[in-house]
């Protein structure tokens, strides 16, 4: 089970759909195979979410942070991050 985070740094300050950015990785994720993110399953990721950083015109990016988690009902952990 996995949570994804995704930090958003835009090169300006046009209006963006924010939900369209998330999707995109988390498709992208999906389509990268195994090693990625296997299958499309809402149940192996309960979480995501994106925020704005901010702006940045001269590196504007996507920050992704995958985070492993225990499956409800498991033992509770910490949780592993993998960029």
């Amino acid at each position: 089970v996995f949570e994804i985070r995704v930090g958003i740094w835009l090169k300006d300050r046009r209006p963006k759909d924010g939900d369209n950015v998330l999707k995109a990785v988390l498709d992208g994720l999906q389509k990268g195979g195994r090693a990625c993110l296997p299958g499309d399953d809402l149940f192996r990721v309960p979480l995501a979410s994106a925020e704005l950083l901010g702006v940045d015109r001269a590196r504007p990016r996507l920050e992704i942070e995958i985070l492993r988690r225990a499956a409800r009902g498991a033992e509770a952990g910490g949780e592993e991050a993998a960029r």
